[in-house]
Parts: C-alpha cells; sequence; structure tokens
C-alpha cells in the first residue's frame, strides 16, 4: 500500500493495529531518530512535545505532523515578528494593516536552518506564492513503528509556482 503518511500519523497507529504494517508513505515528518533526524534538536522537540501530548492524551502518542508543523510555524511566525518590528492593534487599526504588511515581507522568502525551533530542518517560504519546501520523508510501517526509508532533499520538492500574490 503506497499514499499520503498522513493515513499512518503516530496517533493513528494504535488504532489501526495490524491493518496498517507494511503501509509505505511520504510525509514531511515521523518521529524516528535515524539520519537526518537523530540530532539534539529533534531529541528536544520529541521529548518535549511527548510530556505535552501525555498531559492531553493519556496513552502518551509520540508527535506527529501536525504537532511538528504547528511548532515551526509559530517559530517563523516568531522571526517573522521579530525582523519586522510587528506590534499588533496598540497603534491602531492603519498601522496595524501597515505593519501586517511589513510581517507578510519578512516571512516572504524566508529560509530557516535546522536547529532547535526547526527540527525537521531547513526550509524556504517561497516569495511567489508563500509555499513552504522541506525534506520529506519515505517510510514505511514496520512492527508498528515508523521506520525511514529514504530522505528526499528539499530541493527536490521544489516546483514552479501556481500562483503569485500581487504586491501591496
Amino acid at each position: 500500500m503506497n499514499a499520503r503518511g498522513a493515513v499512518a500519523e503516530s496517533t493513528h497507529l494504535t488504532a489501526l493495529g495490524q491493518k496498517v504494517e507494511g503501509f509505505t508513505g511520504v510525509n514531511r515528518y515521523i518521529p524516528v531518530f535515524t539520519k537526518p533526524l537523530d540530532t539534539p534538536y529533534h531529541k528536544k522537540f520529541f521529548d518535549e512535545s511527548k510530556v505535552l501530548l501525555k498531559q492531553m492524551d493519556p496513552s502518551g502518542p509520540d508527535p506527529d505532523r501536525y504537532v511538528q508543523s504547528n511548532f515551526e510555524a509559530m517559530n517563523f511566525l516568531k522571526l517573522g515578528i521579530q525582523r519586522s518590528g510587528f506590534k499588533g492593534r496598540a497603534a491602531g487599526d492603519t498601522e496595524f494593516k501597515k505593519e501586517s504588511l511589513k510581517l507578510i515581507e519578512a516571512l516572504e522568502g524566508m529560509e530557516v536552518k535546522e536547529g532547535d525551533d526547526f527540527p525537521q530542518g531547513d526550509k524556504l517560504l517561497r516569495r511567489e506564492d508563500h509555499q513552504a519546501f522541506l525534506r520529506q520523508f519515505i517510510f514505511d510501517i514496520h512492527n508498528n513503528k515508523h521506520r525511514l526509508l529514504e530522505v528526499i532533499a528539499r530541493d527536490k520538492t521544489v516546483v514552479p509556482p501556481a500562483c503569485t500574490f500581487p504586491k501591496a
């Protein structure tokens, strides 16, 4: 069976049981510690996420693509706010609109490197269409666990923009 990796998220594995054995998919995040994910950044993210997930679900699921992507999206936003000087609505609606445009400009074309804030790896947020590009992982499920089979480099995931956003 081959499909998008979201079918076999770590939170689904218990419910899927043996039915998911042998599943092969592609995903932007899998909870494994095989190179290139065998880093202190990923370990820190994984461990901190496990603690928080256990507070919500006593079974203590591993983090999945949704936890990882939201974590990294907030870190993108934090960098954009820092780089643009965004202050929010404190100065009124007119200033808020100007600051919002500066924030968008700060995010457009932003490239980040693997680290504590981006444990999945380097990323680019393309200016033209706001599409993010990052490495992908081909995996299968073996003994009800993700097993990394191949890494697709970020530059291999880039496709031409399907649209462009006009400059404000």
